[in-house]
């Protein structure tokens, strides 16, 4: 089997990377002034986006608080309690 030489490998790769960078648009040109319209027109979106607007269109919700540690249930203090005539005649009424 034939070896491809190092450098013509190496020229390659360069080759697909420097491909893949200009066609994502991170080697061309840059515009100025588009990317300061887009800079502005961002910046627009994000002052009107409040929560409040959010809240008003459904976008933002209200998620109920969940406990890590809830409280354990605490049993009946007393052993034997009163009935209800028993708790009334204690209490006078």
């Amino acid at each position: 089997m034939k070896r491809i030489p190092f450098a013509v490998l190496a020229a390659a790769v360069l080759v697909v990377i420097l491909g893949a960078l200009h066609f994502a648009g991170l080697l061309g040109p840059k515009n100025s002034v588009q990317a300061q319209v887009n800079s502005d027109i961002a910046a627009a979106r994000s002052a009107f986006d409040t929560i409040d607007v959010q809240w008003a269109s459904g976008r933002a919700t209200f998620d109920p608080p969940h406990m890590l540690n809830p409280p354990d249930v605490i049993p009946p203090l007393l052993k034997y309690p009163p009935s209800a005539d028993v708790l009334a005649s204690m209490s006078g009424h």
